[in-house]
């Protein structure tokens, strides 16, 4: 016997009712996600937003093909996708399951369909997608601050193995002369 995976008033639906929450799931489906599958692939189009039910997703990008990791796991109650459904353009990044996961995806048809039939719980249903937004912009600056504050250090180190090699050049360039 399965167990139906439901949606929980937490995360991005931490501000809705268990109705609410009970109501915008009929507007979506579960989906199962195996390990290592790609939920999103940056560049490709994509109109759904995923909330994540159980498991772990990662978001990553693709750099000289290394996939770099853009931001900590996405946990349960937590959403990727979002940015496309008020933006669409090609994905800037990709999630892929990090482990087993149930989502819970919304097309921005549906979405628009639950905002228009239940706009209380969709004020709320937005509210919570903002605070997600607002945090992982915050975070981003933050990482971007570090970022700023230890690139002179990077430079100077950089200079100092740049100063290091040119030596080494030379005391070969001297032992070759000498044989």
């Amino acid at each position: 016997m399965s167990i139906e995976p439901e949606l929980s008033p937490i995360g991005i639906l931490e501000h809705l009712s268990q109705d609410e929450v009970t109501e915008l799931s009929t507007y979506g489906e579960f989906v199962p996600v195996q390990t290592g599958q790609y939920l999103i692939t940056e560049g490709q189009q994509q109109d759904s937003l995923f909330l994540l039910v159980n498991g772990s997703l990662k978001i990553q990008v693709t750099v000289n093909d290394r996939a770099i990791g853009l931001a900590p796991p996405v946990a349960p109650g937590q959403c990727v996708g979002e940015v496309n459904m008020f933006d669409p353009q090609a994905a800037s990044a990709s999630v892929v399951a990090a482990a087993f996961c149930q989502v819970w995806r919304i097309d921005r048809a549906m979405l628009n369909s639950f905002l228009t039939d239940n706009p209380s719980a969709a004020a709320k249903f937005l509210i919570g997608i903002s605070h997600q937004l607002a945090t992982r912009v915050r975070n981003a600056n933050q990482n971007l601050t570090k970022a700023r504050d230890v690139l002179p250090q990077l430079t100077e180190r950089l200079k100092d193995i740049k100063d290091s090699i040119t030596g080494a050049q030379e005391d070969i360039s001297g032992m070759i002369a000498m044989l």
